[in-house]
């Protein structure tokens, strides 16, 4: 009977046993949380909280890869307790756990550091970590940027919940930031403070997401912060790469299914609205005497002379009325401008040919002299030259290219500022008003407000197609009448609005062989540089445009992607406990 207790005991003991040696085998992670500051210097202080059980090893640590230039200080410890660790100069990580307690240090080389401090005796334990990143912002062509991993991808062990609030002398929010969280199932919101905030936890169900790794990415408005690490790329590049394989990029089939059903509740009422109006494809004008029927460009007599009364803004805001311009002949306009200080020498054009292998020329527009301008938003053009010009005033290869990427909002604005300005011109004068009619459609009466414009309106139209059409056949017009020279630059600036100067290029070789003698404007080089500038930069604001306020793009925070993050964040390698 004794034999049979003892043995009775010793299994007892045995299974009370085996759930330690299961369950403790490694450490645990439970919670970390991280609260960064940064300041008007780009420089971040991040205090990093680890609440974890401990059974093993004899040291945990925080890796840092891919730093390019960031650099990390002001390292310490603190415990549950309030003991504060020695700093030691030279970490050894092979030291006893004895030897690491209560200390901490820094294994740095030329790429990387790693944040170490002793465990100490096993158990519950709260480390916070404080360090200093010194810049923690980058700066990208078209923007500044936070590209940071948070947690590490192969870190051991990985945590079990995390929190992150990103603060700064500014709030986030109000300064038109967007925001992306990659590596985890969770949030990465704009909280009430203007603060960033990522975290596993859903707000709703209070449920724990998994993570594989954290990735923060941050867009902030250029020239927020005084410092940055500059690097030769556009943050529009580093989200395509970030967006690759993540959920941000997810099929649209259901938001699509929504929209399937919502059109079916309201198809009635589009059709009733499409008939109302007899739309067809065309742009629509009306006009006060009914005769709304425009001819199309083969159809119109050619218009030999400047319409508009030669002014190039006016001439812009009737050919974009009725479509004769689109999005990429919208810098014709830029051109025109250019092309009208150089006729009249108040810019400088020069051309530097290229050297070497490539042999790519260099041109440069000096905006130095003083520059009469007639409209406002042809001085806020040149205000905009001017500043992608930089101190030097001369504007050279991709530099307002570069300038209109970061400020695609204020190219933007600058169009609608120009229609703006004559769509009020007009009403002042009384050739464009609104009319309301009424018309019974299917028994029911539909409102129609139209836009109305007095015939006046209608001739500038036709001589703005007939002037495209002239500089389009003018290689098959019978007359070949002697051109002058003044003539032929006008001719020039108004082909540049309409995207067809190269056309008329060819015919002043052809036909007015001794212009670039007579003129300012060189027809091959100085039209070349002048469309390449301004086609470069306008095609760059409208793509930075299009990306920042996209759906897919928008940044705006809620869910944070599981996958996804792409390359070229900072941080990341490792760490946990070893």
């Amino acid at each position: 009977m004794k034999l049979k207790k003892i043995i009775l005991i010793a299994f007892i003991c045995l299974i009370n046993l085996i759930p330690q040696a299961v369950f403790a085998a490694s450490n645990d992670l439970e919670v970390i949380d991280m609260h960064i500051y940064i300041n008007q210097n780009g420089t971040a202080t991040i205090k990093e909280t680890w609440q974890m059980e401990t059974v093993e090893g004899t040291e945990n640590y925080k890796a840092f890869n891919n730093l390019h230039g960031f650099t990390i200080t002001d390292f310490s410890v603190i415990d549950e307790k309030g003991i504060k660790y020695d700093f030691v100069d030279h970490w050894d990580i092979d030291a006893s756990r004895q030897e690491k307690k209560n200390k901490c240090g820094i294994v740095e080389t030329d790429t990387s550091y790693e944040l170490c401090y002793g465990i100490g005796d096993y158990g519950k334990h709260t480390y916070t970590m404080t360090y200093t990143i010194k810049p923690y912002v980058t700066q990208y062509d078209d923007a500044q940027g936070i590209n940071w991993r948070l947690v590490n991808e192969n870190m051991d062990p990985k945590p079990t919940e995390f929190k992150a609030t990103i603060e700064s002398d500014y709030k986030f929010y109000d300064q038109d930031c967007d925001i992306w969280g990659f590596g985890y199932e969770g949030r990465v919101v704009f909280d009430d403070n203007g603060a960033i905030v990522l975290s596993n936890r859903d707000l709703d169900t209070n449920q724990l997401g998994d993570i594989d790794y954290v990735n923060l990415l941050v867009r902030i408005p250029d020239g927020t912060y005084s410092e940055g690490i500059t690097v030769d790329e556009s943050f529009a590049a580093v989200l395509d790469d970030a967006r690759d394989e993540s959920s941000y990029e997810e099929d649209m089939t259901g938001i699509i299914a929504v929209a399937m059903i919502v059109i079916g509740m309201i198809v009635f009422v589009v059709v009733i609205v499409i008939v109302a109006n007899n739309s067809n494809k065309s742009k629509k004008l009306y006009f006060s005497d009914g005769k709304d029927e425009l001819p199309t460009i083969k159809e119109v007599n050619p218009f030999r002379d400047i319409p508009c009364n030669k002014d190039i803004y006016y001439f812009y805001y009737v050919a974009n009325k009725i479509g004769l311009i689109g999005q990429d002949d919208r810098s014709g306009i830029l051109c025109a401008m250019l092309l009208k200080w150089i006729r009249d020498g108040y810019v400088d054009f020069s051309r530097e040919p290229g050297t070497g292998w490539f042999k790519k020329d260099k041109y440069e527009i000096d905006f130095s002299n003083e520059i009469p301008t007639s409209m406002p938003f042809e001085e806020k053009m040149l205000g905009y030259f001017r500043e992608a010009s930089g101190s030097n005033q001369i504007l050279e290869n991709k530099e307002f290219e570069r300038w209109c990427r970061k400020n695609y909002e204020e190219i933007e604005d600058w169009f609608k500022d120009l229609n703006k300005y004559f769509d009020k011109k007009l009403q002042e004068q009384g050739i464009k008003h609104k009319e309301i009619t009424y018309k019974k459609v299917l028994g029911i009466d539909v409102k129609q407000v139209n836009v109305v414009y007095e015939p006046s309106f209608r001739d500038d139209i036709l001589y703005t197609m007939g002037l495209k059409r002239f500089l389009l056949d003018f290689s098959s017009i019978e007359e070949k009448e002697v051109i002058e020279v003044k003539l032929w630059e006008e001719y020039l600036m108004f082909a540049s609005i309409l995207g067809i100067a190269d056309k008329v290029e060819k015919q002043i070789g052809t036909l007015c062989p001794e212009f670039n003698q007579y003129s300012n404007i060189d027809y091959t080089y100085t039209m070349y540089a002048t469309r390449t500038f301004m086609y470069g930069g306008i095609r760059s604001a409208s793509a930075a445009y299009s990306a920042a306020h996209s759906s897919s793009y928008s940044g705006g925070g809620g869910s944070s992607s599981f996958g996804g993050g792409g390359g070229g964040f900072s941080g990341g390698g490792g760490g946990g406990s070893r």
